[in-house]
């Protein structure tokens, strides 16, 4: 079982295997507003986890990474 328009696609792909040419066009890296963007926030997000860091963030992670029932860790 097939579909009806199943024997055009079949003789419309025979015509493909002719050799085609194309241009291929010297691409490069550009640098455009997006890549300013990606820097800045880039920075931005380096900025907050040096200050996640330097505040004891990793101390409060390790802390709450207990299970709801584990009731072992200090308030401080």
């Amino acid at each position: 079982m097939g579909f009806p328009d199943q024997g055009r696609r079949l003789s419309g792909s025979r015509s493909l295997n002719r050799l085609q040419y194309s241009t291929v066009l010297e691409s490069s890296i550009s640098w455009n507003y997006t890549t300013y963007l990606n820097i800045g926030f880039l920075a931005l997000a380096a900025f907050l986890v040096a200050r996640f860091v330097r505040n004891g963030g990793t101390g409060m992670l390790k802390m709450m990474g207990g299970s709801p029932d584990n009731h072992d860790h200090h308030h401080g």
